[in-house]
């Protein structure tokens, strides 16, 4: 986000009620259009749907105090408000500055954005409005029509029967010499099945949407931190509670991470939420990070040198000689596990070019090519000068782990994780969101068992144990 100079208005913000734009030259004004109903109902729902934040002032700017200054202790993404040590997917971001005019382009998601309360407020109202302007017209009318409404409650009372069709009746059906009044009548019958069709496909929409069965889905309270054979790993589970799986289920993991940057040009520091994908060991994200959730799942991100949750000088520490390490920090996250099954190559000589699965190999061909420049006694050795200057493999694990623990420390972390799938039932996307932040991951650790097989007719799981922990062995 831009940060303006207190008191200056930036060029994209709208002109406040009694300015002038006199920045703009006179021929490419663009001429001042008087708000409509539309507009109108627009606007109140814009406010409704997204509450305080739209009656904002257009020119918001954030302190510079506040925009540099570290979140505070316990703040996190994503939300911990559900039962069962669950999150509802609410992400914490205020949103400032928006222009409506974009809203205005997509009304019905707008008004799918509204609380439940307030929906059936909006619709409640806008009903009672429709009785009210259709009742004005049967009482102006009454005389001369022989309606029979000589009171205002009377022609509302026929406004509703109308619109509502709940009994219906008039002292003269043909509305004497009236024929324009069948002309309102069947305005506001049409009216009430449009209102009918909206209001039952929103609620519909409302009670069948994906949030709510993701409710059932549920990922373990801690997520852990542990070594296993030369490598870390970042582990959490996941499971789903109905009988009734997820169709296409697939995982994803984001970092956000907040970084204040170099100061810039004027002395000031700006900070920012960075966010960047993880790559996942299990389920495979090379194969869509698919699932299947019947049991406890355990998801799998290794903390390797591609890993951003050690930053670019653990990773050059972790492997020197690796290629994508070398190269620009926002090229595509690859995995070092794809080195070691042959998938790519992971190493590269820095004296001819050529490339390798992983540090064996190129330590094999450094040595080779060296024994070859001494025998044919080569004035210019590159392979022999580069293996009298070391080749240096893997970091130790230690030293990864400090590295680690450091970052941890001293940079806000949270990994937010995203569940996908379809419901097999309303075929509606569903989507689970829940994260870890720090606080959340514990180092050394194992799930404890939940899943046990009762006899020989069917296979538990004990809910009652899924977020247990066992130290390491």
């Amino acid at each position: 986000m831009m940060l303006e100079p207190a008191g200056q208005a930036s060029s994209h913000e709208p002109l406040l009620q009694g300015e002038e734009d006199v920045a703009t030259p006179l021929a490419d004004r663009k001429p001042k259009r008087s708000k409509s109903f539309y507009d109108t109902a627009m606007s109140a729902a814009l406010f409704m749907a997204s509450g305080d934040e739209m009656g904002e002032n257009p020119a918001f700017e954030v302190k510079h105090a506040e925009a540099t200054a570290p979140p505070p202790k316990g703040f996190r993404i994503m939300d911990r408000k559900a039962p069962f040590r669950q999150s509802k997917g609410e992400m914490n971001i205020h949103r400032v500055n928006r222009d409506q005019e974009l809203f205005r382009l997509d009304p019905f998601h707008t008004i799918m954005e509204l609380s439940t309360c307030r929906l059936l407020v909006t619709f409640w109202v806008l009903y009672c409005l429709t009785f009210a302007i259709f009742a004005i017209i049967y009482w102006m009318s009454s005389h001369r029509c022989g309606i029979g409404c000589d009171t205002y409650p009377e022609a509302l009372l026929l406004s509703v029967e109308t619109m509502l069709t709940i009994g219906y009746g008039v002292p003269d059906p043909y509305f004497r010499s009236c024929p324009w009044l069948v002309v309102v009548l069947i305005a506001e019958s049409l009216t009430a099945v449009v209102y009918d069709v909206i209001f039952v496909g929103v609620v519909y929409q409302r009670i069948s949407r994906g949030t709510t069965r993701a409710s059932t889905i549920l990922f373990s309270d801690k997520a852990i931190i542990r070594t296993i054979g030369d490598s870390t790993y970042l582990m959490f589970r996941a499971c789903e509670m109905h009988r009734t799986q997820l169709l296409d289920s697939h995982f994803r993991c984001y970092l956000f991470t907040w970084h204040r940057l170099e100061p810039d040009m004027t002395g000031q520091q700006v900070s920012r939420f960075r966010q960047t994908p993880m790559r996942l060991e299990l389920p495979d994200d090379s194969l869509g990070g698919q699932a299947l959730l019947i049991l406890p799942t355990t998801v799998v991100h290794r903390i390797d040198a591609f890993s951003p949750l050690l930053d670019l000088g653990a990773r050059k520490l972790q492997r020197p000689l690796d290629a994508m390490s070398r190269q620009a920090e926002f090229a595509p996250l690859q995995r070092s596990s794809d080195t070691q099954v042959g998938c790519r190559d992971g190493a590269w000589c820095v004296a001819c070019g050529q490339t390798y699965p992983g540090i064996q190999q190129l330590r094999r061909h450094v040595e080779y090519t060296a024994d070859e420049e001494a025998r044919e006694g080569a004035g210019y050795a590159p392979h022999s000068e580069l293996l009298r200057s070391g080749l240096d493999g893997d970091a130790a694990e230690e030293d990864i782990r400090s590295q680690l623990m450091d970052r941890m420390q001293n940079l806000h972390m949270e990994v937010v994780c995203i569940l996908e799938g379809v419901d097999a039932k309303t075929s509606s996307s569903v989507q689970v969101r829940h994260s870890y932040t720090v606080q959340d991951m514990v180092w050394d650790s194992d799930f404890a068992p939940c899943v046990y097989a009762v006899g020989n007719q069917e296979v538990t799981i004990d809910f009652a144990r899924f977020h247990d922990l066992v130290p390491c062995v």
